[in-house]
């Protein structure tokens, strides 16, 4: 069995890399499998957002005091000023009305009706 790696020599192997070589060939290798790159990187992201999704959701975990605080901000509820909801109702009906007078006592300004 001969031994093919005698004549291998490793300082040989480091003189012909340069950087401009090297990013020639990082170029070519991402030109050649550019769909494959941005598959993995998408799975990557994907997978990267359903950890964050089932860790924020399903393994939450407050303490009484935190889980007490938040049913404190929601037990206020919603402040209903019956003047202000009046007055929007009265004018709504006025619009309404106004609507249904129609044209017929305005000036005819552009004299459309002869």
């Amino acid at each position: 069995m001969k031994n093919y790696f005698k004549r291998f020599s490793f300082a040989e192997l480091v003189k012909g890399i340069t950087p401009k070589t090297v990013l020639e060939g990082a170029i070519k290798l991402f030109e050649k499998n550019v769909r494959w790159f941005v598959f993995s990187i998408l799975f990557i992201l994907t997978g990267y957002c359903v950890y964050f999704w089932y860790f924020f959701i399903y393994q939450s975990h407050w303490n009484e005091t935190r889980k007490a605080e938040y049913a404190k901000t929601k037990e206020r509820g919603a402040i209903f000023n019956e003047n202000r909801f009046n007055s929007v109702v009265e004018e709504t009906k006025r619009r309404k009305e106004s609507y249904e007078k129609g044209v017929e006592g305005w000036e005819d300004v552009f004299k459309l009706k002869k």
